[in-house]
């Protein structure tokens, strides 16, 4: 029979384990097993009997005569919300450290609403919200229950504090109306909160949604990027699950990162994630298409083999994302490329439309690159004429380039990739260039233009 020491103290419990009572019940079940051996490491005689004490803040609750290894489970009252539950092992006097778990009982606070929805109306100037009742609460364990509750729509005010709205009780749609301008598109916040007697969301745990309103810009509208910030605003970035969280997009040089992506207007839209694996989205301002009979998206991409793949979406009221196109990366050539989609029928006639470009980032080298873009209408606006230029232009012909009405002016000829092919000034009314198959940026004055040669 092995002897114990006097300093010899109980080992502490493990598995230790709690849940609160059903149906908010101030009580909690305790789970946990025994010590086999002292904290020094003697194992116990199975003759040996311990004792275990469990604390709440309103409840000492005292077990005897537990056998070594023994697992228990007990029941002991609570108060309501977080509960610290302290067990320890008592032997011939000694007591063991504590261990502690905590446990909220009783009425929570409700979390997240569920099957939360948010569409815009067809003129977009209302939301139409729908949501079901919470079924958490905002602590784990913690009890609500999902009937009787108030419902409020949480806004983001002028001065940037949020504003509460009581819906009722048991409401579960809501249509919301924001002040928006008459002239332009406002990203608005927006969030529906559960209350019960235990109380509603801290606002720090609010969850906010997000629909671009107001407005839509009339067609067409186009946009380089040359100044460093919008032509046309708001460009959206959207985070639509976690997945989405590591990606990032801005305005900047894209050879910063490569001289070889060198862009015509030395600015672009990039894209680029910190994880792999990791999806994308933005989106371009909404738009008209009312009176328009063929919609048209045009804009420069980066296609080679660094090109993280995208999809082109379109959305309208009652439609849902729609693809429209898709590129992907490409193992036998790069270069900045034009891509041009026109947008299916029902897109045609509408007060509003929003593309999406939505990507894929295998790995943290890939990227997506956008420049230069416009939305116009194909049977009425030129590419050519919707960015502003001055007199004169520049086009591609067969086997070179044609510069008309820009006669003396300074004139580059580059590669895509950045390098100097020509340099000198424009001869005569009617300038005629040979140049071989490919894509090249050619400057004549201020004017700019991106050539591709077939």
């Amino acid at each position: 029979m092995t002897r114990l020491a006097s300093a010899d103290i109980p080992e502490q419990v493990s598995e230790l384990k709690g849940k609160a009572g059903a149906n908010g019940g101030l009580t909690a079940t305790v789970s946990f097993k025994m010590p086999e051996a002292t904290a020094s490491g003697v194992s116990y005689d199975d003759n040996v009997r311990l004792s275990a004490e469990i604390k709440t803040k309103v409840e000492t609750k005292k077990l005897e005569n537990l056998a070594p290894g023994a697992v228990v489970e007990t029941e002991i009252a609570t108060a309501n919300g977080s509960n610290e539950i302290s067990v320890q092992v008592i032997c011939n006097g000694f007591m063991s450290k504590v261990s502690r778990i905590d446990v909220y009982a009783g009425l929570d606070i409700p979390a997240f609403v569920n099957d939360f929805s948010a569409t815009e109306d067809e003129q977009n100037k209302s939301i139409t919200i729908t949501w079901k009742a919470p079924t958490e609460g905002m602590h784990e364990g913690g009890y609500i229950s999902p009937e009787g509750l108030t419902y409020y729509l949480v806004t983001v005010g002028s001065n940037l504090q949020l504003v509460y709205t009581m819906l009722g009780k048991d409401v579960y749609e809501y249509t919301y109306t924001p002040e928006t301008s008459d002239d332009k598109l406002t990203e608005t916040y927006f969030s529906i909160i559960a209350e019960n007697e235990a109380g509603r969301l801290p606002e720090n745990r609010i969850p906010m949604a997000m629909c671009v309103m107001g407005k839509p810009y009339t067609l067409p509208i186009a946009d380089d990027f040359s100044h460093g910030n919008f032509a046309y605003s708001p460009i959206t970035t959207w985070a639509v699950d976690e997945s989405y969280l590591p990606t990032f997009w801005q305005v900047m040089d894209p050879s910063e990162i490569s001289s070889e992506y060198s862009s015509q207007e030395g600015l672009s839209i990039v894209g680029r994630t910190s994880s792999a694996g990791s999806r994308g989205r933005f989106s371009l301002p909404k738009f008209s298409t009312e009176g328009v009979d063929k919609p048209v998206l045009s804009f420069d991409t980066w296609i080679g083999m660094s090109t993280a793949p995208f999809k082109v979406y379109a959305e309208t009221f009652g439609t849902g994302l729609v693809e429209v196109g898709s590129i992907i990366m490409s193992l036998t050539e790069s270069g900045w490329t034009p891509c041009t989609f026109e947008l299916p029928a029902q897109f045609v006639g509408k007060p509003w439309v929003c593309v999406y470009f939505d990507a894929e980032f295998p790995s943290l080298q890939k990227y997506v690159m956008i420049d230069n873009y416009s939305v116009y209408d194909k049977k009425q606006d030129s590419v050519n004429d919707i960015l502003p230029r001055t007199s004169g232009s520049i086009v591609g012909v067969d086997g070179g380039i044609l510069i008309s009405g820009l006669d003396g002016s300074d004139l580059t000829i580059m590669t895509i990739d950045g390098r100097l092919l020509m340099k000198g000034h424009v001869s005569g009314n009617e300038d005629r260039i040979s140049l071989a198959a490919g894509f090249y940026i050619v400057q004549a004055g201020n004017n700019k233009a991106k050539i591709f040669i077939k």
